[in-house]
């Protein structure tokens, strides 16, 4: 009886690592087609951060970490009909300043540093850009 007990606990054991491993397997996968896709290019992100500049909440550039990417549809295409972006209040929290552009991500993060923050869109098609967000992130951060 113990032997089918030990048995049974090892192929549960095995089947366990199968999937994990699987699963690991999808995500390196999916990192490596992350790799591949394009990013916005410079021409592009001028025209966004020429309109940021002008938003009273932004003011200087210099002053921020700035994101940007191309978004993902739900079905996982590239969407090049949007640009993401996020900008955090550089000179604390080791925030650094610079214009830096990445990969869609899946899913957002949690960012809860208590800095300014700024994040929305920017449609390519009709030069529009829609602020989601800009302020302290956090109640009673300093400016």
């Amino acid at each position: 009886m113990k032997a089918i007990v030990l048995l049974a606990l090892v192929v549960a054991a095995c089947g366990h690592k199968q999937t994990t491993a699987n699963k690991d397997d999808k995500v390196q996968v999916f990192s490596r087609w992350l790799e591949t896709l394009p990013k916005p290019p410079n021409a592009l992100l001028n025209s966004v951060e020429r309109k940021l500049a002008g938003r009273p909440c932004v003011g200087r550039l210099d002053d921020w970490d700035r994101q940007y990417t191309y978004s993902l549809t739900p079905h996982r295409q590239l969407d090049v009909s949007t640009v993401k972006f996020k900008l955090r209040q550089a000179g604390r929290f080791r925030v650094v300043p610079g214009r830096r552009t990445g990969f869609p991500e899946e899913t957002g993060g949690i960012d809860d540093t208590p800095i300014r923050m700024a994040w929305g869109k920017y449609d390519v098609g009709t030069q529009q850009l829609h602020v989601n967000f800009c302020g302290d992130n956090v109640p009673g951060a300093s400016s």
